[in-house]
């Protein structure tokens, strides 16, 4: 279908699913499969992809809160009764069909589509578990996604510095692995129960860590990081000068990466502390120094990573030890200084998220409890916090002189950020009102 032709059906039809529900409900239901094949047929088009978007999406489960199944789903589905969101097969169909294409627009609309669904499905639904499980329930879909995503031989078709069929499987492979550790739309957490810190909600019949080792992801992920396809990317920014690009395709391998730490699972760690995975994600942090995105991803991973107490020491010791990260962060500060006198335009791109991860070591070494008041954010004897991160800090090269950073650099930066807009607190309504005014 041609995009405006696209844009009126989706109209029409929308307007036929809150006027006839019930009608409609049956004429597709009716039709079955080879209706669905050919909406699949024209999903290219953004139209008709949020059609069967709205038309596959789960049923909420009973325990699923209201507010949260309806940020995804429209109201109007509320009386249809479509098989498509029910039976398996249709999206095993998508990714088929997805897996099989060269077209990159079907392949994002398809990712988009899929990664929705997803996000909407609780652990024990039927659609998570087909495609993260094995035969049993529908072929082990997670694999045929892996090998869309990260293809064993790193070729020119598959790593793109634009959207392609590998970053649309990348989109799904997150969102998988978001909603098994628990960061989906809805919440994995039967009622009356928490989740403990950096522990795993898992429900497929396939653990993730086997996978990830059968399917060697972590090997794929390293190979298509630092291949010399990705390296060779160039353009010439504002100034003139001629960079390196980072690429939609290791953009979202980092946000793999990302998701995998957030998993909080012990076995995943175990193989990320192996394998260089961890390490070429810090590496491209710093070489691209105006890739906000690619900062938030790994910063937000690094903040967890430094924040997950005893069960995440074997990430800790590759950061701090293998990867230097002080001596790295404290480097990052003085590069931006000679920058700023040298003339530069504003600081370096990286910086915010920098301090972000330095106030999270000093956050997770202090105990807020036995603070002292006096230390003005310095590590003390009297408000330190005993623990194995604590113990690979102050093993660290340049310890000393990071305690210095911490008075003087980072204490700045901090006052600076906790400065509210304008330089003072504005007084509450409150207090205004109980102000004596003379008029």
């Amino acid at each position: 279908l041609p995009p405006r032709i696209a844009g009126y059906f989706e109209k029409v039809v929308t307007a036929l699913f809150r006027r006839r529900p019930t009608a409609l409900s049956s004429y597709i239901n009716s039709r079955g499969f080879p209706l669905f094949e050919m909406f699949l047929n024209h999903l290219r088009n953004f139209s008709v992809m949020q059609l069967v978007k709205r038309l596959i999406m789960p049923k909420p489960s009973p325990d699923s809160e209201e507010e949260t199944w309806q940020m995804g789903r429209d109201d109007s589905l509320d009386k249809m009764t479509c098989i498509w969101g029910s039976d398996v097969k249709y999206v095993k169909k998508i990714v088929d069909k997805m897996n099989g294409t060269n077209d990159a627009e079907f392949a994002v609309n398809a990712g988009e589509l899929l990664s929705g669904v997803v996000q909407q499905c609780s652990l024990n639904h039927d659609t998570l578990l087909a495609m993260t499980g094995g035969a049993d329930y529908g072929g082990g879909m997670l694999r045929i996604i892996v090998d869309m995503a990260l293809p064993e031989n790193v070729e020119e078709e598959n790593m793109s510095r634009t959207e392609s069929t590998a970053t649309a499987g990348l989109d799904v492979l997150e969102a998988l692995l978001l909603q098994l550790g628990g960061y989906g739309c809805v919440s994995p957490i039967p009622e009356g129960e928490e989740k403990n810190a950096g522990e795993m909600i898992l429900a497929s019949p396939i653990p993730i860590s086997e996978v990830i080792r059968e399917e060697g992801i972590l090997k794929r992920i390293e190979e298509h990081l630092e291949s010399d396809i990705a390296k060779g990317w160039r353009l010439t920014n504002q100034d003139g000068k001629v960079v390196g690009v980072l690429g939609a395709t290791r953009l979202k391998i980092v946000r793999v990466v990302e998701a995998l730490i957030l998993l909080a699972s012990p076995e995943v760690d175990s193989l990320l502390s192996t394998s260089k995975v961890f390490s070429t994600c810090l590496d491209l942090f710093f070489e691209f120094e105006s890739c906000s995105l690619l900062h938030q991803s790994v910063a937000n991973l690094l903040v967890h990573i430094i924040e997950g107490g005893a069960g995440r020491v074997p990430l800790q010791k590759v950061l701090l030890t293998e990867n230097e990260l002080l001596t790295r962060l404290l480097r990052c500060f003085e590069d931006n200084e000679r920058h700023l006198k040298a003339g530069g335009k504003g600081r370096k791109g990286y910086m915010g998220h920098v301090i972000i991860v330095s106030q999270a070591i000093v956050h997770a070494c202090t105990d807020e409890d036995e603070s002292d008041p006096d230390a003005n954010g310095e590590i003390t004897d009297v408000n330190v916090k005993e623990s194995e991160f604590f113990t690979l800090v102050e093993a660290c090269q340049d310890y000393e002189k990071w305690q210095d950073f911490i008075l003087s650099t980072l204490a700045t930066e901090t006052a600076i950020q906790s400065t509210p807009l304008g330089g003072y607190n504005s007084p509450s309504r409150q207090e205004n009102l109980s102000d004596d005014i003379d008029f």
